[in-house]
């Protein structure tokens, strides 16, 4: 048995540098053919780099075509605390900053998803922790994500945090987050030492 082709989806492959989500279901498993999930258009509302917020189709991919972000060269973390984890090597430094949700909502507990609170891990509660920086540094200087990449996530796992480095220089920081029940990854990929693109998506209901 073989998956329907889809020819949509195979011309949105070979046309756009959008990331695959794969999908875990196993009964969609067939032989070397994965299934997959595809963003195809961002909301308008939302930053270019975001992509993925939105995931319109899906379809298979032949394994041979996906290359998996552990199957990239990993770079290994040198500094670990509670706030803050760091990777380096002979290229460049990366780290990512944690701090303690600061609440603007002018509401307490769960009250604050009464009040339009909106967000990745916080499961209608109040979160504990946010992002309050992801830096690049190189020979070149110092780059900083912007606040709109780092906004709307919460519960901050770092030490679940892993860096890659692509086939053509391009950096991946991978990040798995929740608070128990919540589970989200949040991925950013980044080219020529700038945010070239960030998908986020929930991995567990």
């Amino acid at each position: 048995m073989y998956p329907k082709r889809n020819q949509n989806l195979e011309t949105l492959y070979k046309n756009s540098n959008f990331p695959f989500y794969r999908n875990f279901n196993d009964d969609f498993e067939i032989r070397n053919w994965i299934a997959v999930w595809f963003p195809i258009k961002p909301k308008a509302n939302i930053k270019d780099f975001i992509k993925s917020e939105d995931t319109n189709e899906g379809g298979f991919i032949y394994s041979n075509r996906i290359t998996r972000l552990p199957d990239l060269k990993e770079v290994e973390a040198q500094l670990t605390t509670a706030d803050k984890i760091v990777f380096k090597n002979e290229e460049f430094e990366i780290s990512l900053e944690t701090k303690a949700y600061q609440n603007n909502t002018g509401t307490k507990g769960d009250l604050a998803i009464k009040k339009g609170f909106s967000g990745w891990g916080s499961d209608n509660r109040m979160p504990k922790n946010e992002f309050k920086s992801v830096r690049l540094k190189t020979t070149a200087g110092v780059y900083q994500l912007p606040k709109s990449a780092l906004s709307r996530l919460y519960e901050i796992n770092l030490e679940l945090t892993k860096v890659y480095i692509g086939k053509n220089k391009e950096i991946y920081i991978a990040t798995t987050n929740s608070d128990g029940s919540e589970s989200y990854h949040a991925i950013w990929c980044l080219k020529n030492n700038k945010l070239f693109s960030m998908t986020v998506m929930q991995t567990i209901p």
